[in-house]
């Protein structure tokens, strides 16, 4: 039997994090690793903060290894929050409790009180514990940079899409390794866990996961693929400054031809991004012991 693996889900979401429409099964392979490398360092470290004797792996051990990012943990606690209201209200209304407006009226403001509960609830209520904890300041009108960056990358990118480009891109964009909100069905998730389990069976740890510490790792998994994606655009970035300002071209920005198409990204632009990130945390190449996101 085949062993599980994440290529093909992580393929299909590069074209809605930056990628072209058709992004390199041989890149979703390279990322995949890098994938499983990244969360074999998070597992072993959330555990050593569990100390001798750890038990199990929650969230806040997860959290912990975050402590020195604000804006990550502020990005992580805005997802959930979202998600959990979002499935509250989608939860009730397409659930089947709400058979008309009354009862659809009667569940939002059973909602916006506060009544219901979600299982995400679980996620952001151990967040919620940990940023008071720890005394960490949740700014409710943060503004995530990076993220802002990737919208407007994303707009920029749909505005001269067909309407068939455009909608394989918005259902690009929907990709994650959680719950596919879409179609309703938890193969994702399902595949996301089995291949963390036989991909880290050699780490203890991860047989110490709680349910909301797989959610979290979940939403995390799909930020360090989008977290190289965002570095390879912006090493393509760097390089195209760096050819115009050191080539002898004088003509105008007017005269510089039409712009250049997308092409895939590529396994060796994966390979220098990752390269660049250990070099910068000190480390020697294929010695993971980083993650991208701290």
């Amino acid at each position: 039997m085949a062993e599980p693996s994440l290529a093909p889900t992580i393929q299909k979401m590069l074209f809605g994090l930056g990628d072209c429409k058709k992004p390199l099964e041989a890149t979703s392979y390279i990322i995949e690793e890098y994938l499983r490398q990244q969360l074999d360092y998070i597992v072993y470290q959330a555990q050593a903060c569990g100390g001798q004797g750890c038990e199990e792996i929650t969230v806040k051990n997860i959290l912990f290894l975050l402590r020195n990012n604000s804006v990550r943990l502020q990005r992580v606690y805005h997802y959930f929050d979202m998600k959990s209201k979002q499935q509250e209200i989608t939860g009730s209304i397409i659930g089947g409790t709400a058979t008309s407006d009354k009862d659809i009226e009667a569940d939002l403001k059973s909602f916006f009180n506060g009544n219901k509960k979600s299982r995400n609830l679980n996620v952001k209520q151990q967040i919620l514990e940990f940023i008071d904890e720890f005394k960490i300041k949740i700014d409710s009108e943060f503004f995530d940079e990076a993220k802002h960056e990737r919208l407007v990358r994303q707009n920029e990118l749909s505005i001269e899409q067909s309407k068939e480009d455009y909608l394989a891109f918005e259902q690009s964009r929907t990709v994650s390794f959680d719950v596919s909100w879409r179609q309703k069905t938890t193969k994702n998730k399902r595949e996301f866990n089995e291949w963390l389990q036989i991909k880290l069976k050699n780490n203890p740890g991860v047989s110490l996961l709680t349910t909301t510490a797989y959610e979290l790792l979940q939403y995390l998994s799909k930020e360090i693929v989008a977290q190289i994606v965002d570095c390879v655009l912006q090493l393509r970035a760097d390089a195209k400054v760096q050819t115009i300002s050191s080539s002898d071209f004088t003509s105008s920005a007017n005269n510089l031809g039409p712009k250049p198409e997308m092409f895939s990204i590529m396994p060796d632009e994966v390979h220098e991004v990752m390269r660049r990130c250990q070099y910068l945390h000190n480390k020697p190449f294929h010695n993971v012991s980083y993650c991208i996101l701290f």
